[in-house]
């Protein structure tokens, strides 16, 4: 009975849409401080040198990383996901999210932070991107649409970018709050990376940490009921045995 009832709760978490199975994940705690991203703990070893690892910030543990406003221009970091990790095979749905921590930008440059995910032939999905100037989230592939949604500034955001290949849309959520508009992705894409992205004028003077930088997929109802439905059958044999 013991075992049935743990299979019982098992295909009921299951079929909750909690359940995604996570295809990247860093929470940048192993790493050294100081050390650059780029080549470190299954980072790309083209990562931007900018993107290193700190100790000033952090959501839980001790480290994070950090992106300085030194270097002007556009700036990435990622880890590639396994081959075929992001297909759209049973994974429809593919989740990326980063805690963001925004410092205000003291001579308004109007710098970005975001997440910007990419296929396999590198050409962009979708991005979503914070204003460090304004705290204004916008969403986009090629130009940007401001959303409703705006980051505060000086603490901890949670933003995600909700690929959906069912839909054929991107959303982005901030703390939770999903934003009112979306943009359109093509539904044939295959999610290959997404990285933590930056973009800092000439002059800027604010700094923005990552942490808890995750990638996960959300599988098709029919794939997550099967997988329920078979966990039932074992519980059952194990009942009758």
């Amino acid at each position: 009975m013991k075992k049935f009832l743990s299979m019982a709760v098992l295909c009921a978490g299951i079929m909750g849409s909690a359940n995604a199975v996570v295809l990247m994940s860093e929470d940048f705690d192993a790493m050294t401080v100081g050390s650059p991203l780029a080549g470190n703990s299954g980072f790309d070893p083209f990562s931007d040198a900018p993107f290193y690892v700190s100790n000033l910030r952090s959501v839980s543990g001790a480290n994070s990383a950090r992106i300085d406003s030194s270097v002007a221009g556009s700036r990435w970091a990622w880890k590639n996901l396994a081959p075929g990790a992001g297909t759209i095979g049973p994974n429809r749905i593919v989740i990326a999210s980063a805690d963001i921590y925004i410092e205000s930008e003291e001579n308004a440059r109007d710098t970005l932070t975001g997440l910007d995910a990419y296929n396999s032939a590198v050409n962009r999905i979708a991005a979503v991107r914070i204003s460090r100037d304004t705290g204004v989230v916008s969403l986009g592939i090629g130009t940007f649409t401001a959303t409703n949604l705006v980051a505060l500034m000086d603490r901890w955001n949670k933003l995600e970018l909700v690929m959906n290949f069912n839909t054929g849309t991107a959303t982005a959520v901030l703390n939770g709050v999903a934003s009112a508009n979306s943009v359109t992705i093509s539904t044939a894409n295959a999610v290959a990376d997404v990285d933590l992205y930056a973009v800092r004028n000439t002059g800027a003077t604010s700094a923005s940490h990552y942490d808890n930088y995750m990638v996960q997929a959300v599988p098709e109802p029919a794939t997550m009921t099967a997988l329920a439905l078979g966990l039932a059958a074992i519980a059952r044999r194990r009942k009758v045995a």
